[in-house]
């Protein structure tokens, strides 16, 4: 509905009336400037109502925003710490043009609430960690008066940021809004990551900007490496910097179990191993990493009686794979404490996500045996969030599954639960009210942030803004926000279009609806098309590899037509053993397989496929082969489908099945895969 200015005026005047009875005159004035679009200010010039600029969103507006013009000329800074707050603003208004004849005198005045100057600009401020607070203190035609106040150097940075935030040009005139502001993050350390080779200042300026508190660095099996630790002495040269100025948090990932190939697994028993691995964290922590993330995770051994250790000189030294992982926690902790007392030591252990069978007893004994032996100050990593339709939850229920049985350890969350390699992804995760103050505000984000994904550096901005305000969280206006900071305003639109036909199209595809999917697909290509226009037009570098790659794979989908074979019910009992039996499997339907390249020599696999009523599908495969590849025994769930004569099985329902009453598997598949070796893969996949 759309009214004339006539009808606006006479229904605000309608609405002030009826509740007049009940309003104070002063409640009455409030009412009139929130409903005539006015700002009521104290000062000589009334600004206009404004939202939405500060990001993430701040905890606390305290007044209405002034406005007025800034003349670089007329800008004074008085602010006797790092300079990297103060270069924030500057990095705003330098290149504005100067004799601004209406611009008064901008003093801004920055420091720590606890210095004697500050506290007596602003009395009774207390802030915790990181905040910081923007006081007006003056505002007339001639002189500006601004005071930020940090609780640390993080939250001046962050204050000064906010600044910037506030500041834009309208018609040619560089133009700053201000107003009363108390604000600080929910979760103090918020931790992006990316490869350590990766990292260079800018990036790391780039998010202490847009306040992100910390970023992890991984190094996967590099960190045995001595070539390695040199070619990245530039990376820990910058690390140590940011660190030393307390701009940014660093986090060092090494994994235990990351090897090069055909390299042995770490030996847990073997003192001089251990030795090693803690001079390379005593490395990162010189350099300013100040905490450590050290994984195990699925690189652990796992048979059907829980995990196991890789040498027999390991299981002779060790109860148990989780005590020889405390162990390895101690030995650190033992040699690191002392010498960097202000370090933080956690593990990524084998089982660390609720889908790896806690509540189990095996897997329960691996925990508490790591929990004895580990010291109490380490941390447990964990992830986990309620799966099916809908957002990601992650709920206290979960996290207490894991607590309960690390007695005085406290756990922290490792979080991909916004499916991290899916292109435009945006954050859309809840977190139980408090988990903040169980995770002693510690959230690490799994990605890549520093260039080689473009789409995950939105996703990193996008996901502070939840974590630093999550009950002001606006998951649609975060990330178009994000988008513009990253790739600018022109983005917002044809991106968002982008990402709503993507979804579209691939609900099609998960729930396996063919029939449905060609219109969303004429949809999906148009929202290309002006994606790739926009980008062209507006000289953004709009990454699209990954999007292109997208795009193709559900018109694939959607072109394929899949053949058809019947299966008839087996005749005879079968034992699943490797031997094909004639007698067993006759009866059975046939078919060929080529491999993945389509250049089989004539050498096709030969596929049976029977079934027996109410019992299973049975598959057995011939293939014929003169390779002689020696095959390693690998964890259950390890990437089996990359070994040499891999198989792999991929089985989904039809659109018509209906899966009982538990409509969450609709269009979900069972991803299966195995080698000649025995070893196993296999996995439920939407």
């Amino acid at each position: 509905m759309i009214f004339s200015p006539l009808q606006t005026k006479l229904a605000q005047q309608f609405l002030i009336f009826s509740i007049l009875e009940s309003i104070t005159p002063m409640k009455l004035l409030c009412l009139i400037a929130v409903l005539t679009g006015l700002v009521v200010s104290t000062g000589a010039v009334a600004g206009e109502c404004f939202t939405g600029k500060i990001y993430p969103t701040p905890q606390k507006v305290l007044s209405s925003y002034r406005k007025f013009n800034v003349d670089p000329a007329k800008v004074v800074v008085n602010y006797s710490g790092d300079s990297f707050g103060p270069q924030i603003y500057k990095q705003a208004i330098d290149g504005v043009s100067s004799s601004i004849d209406d611009a008064p005198l901008l003093s801004i005045t920055a420091g720590l609430i606890s210095s004697p100057d500050i506290r007596n600009l602003v009395p009774e401020l207390e802030l915790p960690s990181q905040g910081y607070a923007l006081r007006c203190t003056e505002f007339t035609p001639e002189r500006v008066s601004i005071v930020i106040a940090g609780a640390d150097n993080r939250g001046v940075i962050y204050g000064f940021a906010t600044l910037k935030q506030l500041f834009s040009i309208e018609d040619g005139k560089a133009v700053q809004l201000i107003a009363d502001i108390n604000d600080f993050p929910v979760w103090t350390n918020r931790f992006i990551c990316d490869f350590f080779a990766n990292f260079n200042s800018e990036y790391i300026q780039f998010y202490a900007e847009n306040k992100v508190a910390g970023i992890a660095g991984l190094t996967n099996a590099e960190w045995r490496n001595p070539q390695w630790w040199e070619k990245v002495q530039p990376q820990l040269d910058i690390m140590k910097q940011f660190h030393d100025r307390d701009i940014m948090t660093f986090m060092a990932q090494l994994h235990i179990y990351s090897t090069p190939p055909g390299k042995p697994k770490m030996n847990l028993s073997n003192e001089q191993e251990i030795d090693n691995f803690i001079e390379c964290c005593r490395k990162m922590a010189e350099h300013g990493a100040t905490y450590f993330m050290i994984a195990a995770d699925d690189s652990t051994p796992r048979g059907v009686d829980g995990y196991k250790l890789y040498s027999t000189e390991e299981q002779q030294k060790f109860a148990s794979a989780g005590e020889a992982h405390g162990y390895l926690m101690k030995r650190i902790y033992d040699a690191l404490k002392p010498e960097f007392p202000d370090i933080h030591l956690a593990m990524v252990a084998a089982p660390y996500s609720l889908d790896h069978g806690i509540g189990t007893p095996s897997v329960d004994k691996y925990v508490t045996d790591w929990a004895k032996t580990a010291p109490d100050e380490v941390a447990w990593i964990w992830t986990g969030w309620t799966p099916g339709p809908g957002k990601p939850y992650v709920a206290k229920e979960q996290k207490m599954r894991i607590t309960r049985l690390l007695g005085n350890h406290k756990a922290f969350i490792f979080d991909n639960s916004n499916g991290i390699y899916t292109p435009l992804v945006k954050w859309e995760t809840s977190y139980y009210p408090g988990m903040e103050k169980d995770d002693n505000g510690i959230a690490f984000l799994l990605g890549l942030g520093c260039g080689s994904r473009p789409w995950e550096t939105v996703y990193f901005i996008n996901a502070c803004d939840y974590l630093w305000n999550p009950d002001a969280y606006n998951a649609d206006a975060s990330y178009s926000r994000a988008l513009e900071i990253v790739f600018g305003k022109e983005a917002v639109q044809p991106v968002n279009q982008l990402r709503k036909a993507l979804l579209d199209a691939d609900m099609e595809r998960r729930l396996n609806r063919r029939n449905n999917i060609a219109g969303k697909i004429n949809d999906l290509e148009e929202a290309f098309s002006q994606f790739k226009a926009a980008k062209d037009a507006s000289g953004k570098p709009l990454p699209d590899k990954q999007l292109e790659t997208a795009v193709n794979g559900l018109k694939a989908f959607a072109q394929y037509q899949p053949k058809e074979i019947i299966v008839y019910p087996a005749l005879n009992n079968i034992t699943v053993d490797g031997n094909l039996n004639e007698d067993e499997w006759s009866g059975a339907t046939e078919f060929m397989l080529a491999d993945r390249s389509g250049n089989c020599n004539g050498k096709y696999v030969k596929v049976r496929i029977t079934y027996r009523e109410n019992d299973a599908a049975y598959l057995a495969f011939s293939i014929p082969s003169e390779q002689k590849n020696d095959i390693p025994d690998m964890p259950h769930d390890s990437p089996v489908f990359l070994n040499p004569e891999a198989l792999e099985i991929m089985l989904q329902t039809t659109e018509d099945f209906q899966p009982g009453t538990d409509a969450d598997y609709s269009g979900s598949y069972a991803h299966l895969a195995f080698d000649r070796a025995g070893n196993t893969f296999d996995e439920d996949a939407d």
